[in-house]
């Protein structure tokens, strides 16, 4: 009987490997997945001072503990002050320009450098001196000379004719018809000659001379007499 019972059970199956079986079906195996690679865990991204640079109690860096990385910086040596400038008054009044004071010389028509006057002069004499009616006795011809010694000669002779009383004398100093050039560069330098500072005091007024006197040749200079005040307005 117990042969029997043996006989009658069925023999238990054997387990084939998947692809085994799948071969003897006549199926393809499942594709094989790659082997999986090793990853770091989040704790070993982040390390021991956490993902955002925390200790490993949790807690943020504080400024002291990331300024104590750094060297300590030397101060520097206080250099030596300075004391702001401060002008200190002059005791001085400021300087005001020059007033006018009547003695200057202006020349009023550009075309006659050499009809001039002071301001203070009164306008009656100034027309006597243009007519040629104030008296001359001082004559002084500069033909022949040069610029610098024509200069010096009508410098000194004014003030000695000043010095002597005249109030009225006549230079003669020509048209330049014997000059290389055709100009007469003694008439054209006497208006500068004539507001020389040294004549300051004493030239007071000057006209060209009429025809009878040498007319565009010459011109007349009325002086201040030395130690008297000019004809005023």
């Amino acid at each position: 009987m117990a042969g029997a019972l043996g006989s009658g059970r069925a023999a238990p199956r054997r387990a084939h490997p998947q692809g085994a079986s799948a071969a003897g079906r006549g199926q393809r195996p499942p594709p094989s997945r790659p082997a999986s690679r090793n990853r770091p865990g989040k704790s070993e991204m982040t390390g021991a001072g956490g993902k955002d640079g925390s200790d490993s109690s949790g807690k943020s860096p504080s400024f002291a503990d990331l300024a104590g990385d750094i060297d300590a910086l030397e101060p520097l040596a206080p250099g030596p002050r300075v004391a702001p400038e401060i002008s200190e008054p002059s005791g001085r009044d400021p300087v005001e320009a020059p007033k006018a004071s009547g003695h200057e010389l202006y020349f009023p028509d550009p075309d006659e450098p050499l009809l001039g006057r002071r301001s203070s002069i009164r306008q009656r004499e100034f027309t006597r001196l243009r007519r040629g009616n104030l008296p001359y006795r001082v004559k002084i011809d500069l033909h022949g000379d040069k610029l610098p010694s024509a200069r010096l000669r009508v410098r000194e002779e004014l003030i000695a004719a000043a010095d002597a009383g005249e109030t009225c004398v006549l230079i003669v100093h020509g048209k330049g018809h014997h000059s290389q050039s055709g100009v007469a560069r003694l008439r054209e330098a006497l208006p500068d000659w004539l507001t020389d500072p040294a004549l300051a005091e004493i030239v007071l007024a000057c006209a060209p001379a009429q025809p009878r006197d040498g007319g565009r040749g010459a011109v007349y200079v009325m002086l201040a007499q030395r130690g008297r005040a000019p004809n005023m307005k």
